[in-house]
């Protein structure tokens, strides 16, 4: 399963990632936590990533 750190207090599993608006991922049960200000480029590209990925599946 694909783990992505989008806080240094929160590592989350791409899978249940509903959508990422800005500083907020939102996951498919409703929740959302804010995204850390050092990782927010990282998390963007890692989660554009793991899409593709799934795409070309």
């Amino acid at each position: 399963m694909p783990f992505l750190r989008v806080h240094r207090s929160y590592i989350v599993n791409l899978n249940h990632i509903k959508n990422i608006t800005g500083e907020t991922v939102c996951f498919k049960d409703g929740s959302a936590i804010r995204i850390g200000r050092s990782y927010r480029e990282k998390v963007r590209k890692g989660y554009n990533d793991y899409l593709l990925g799934e795409l070309k599946k």
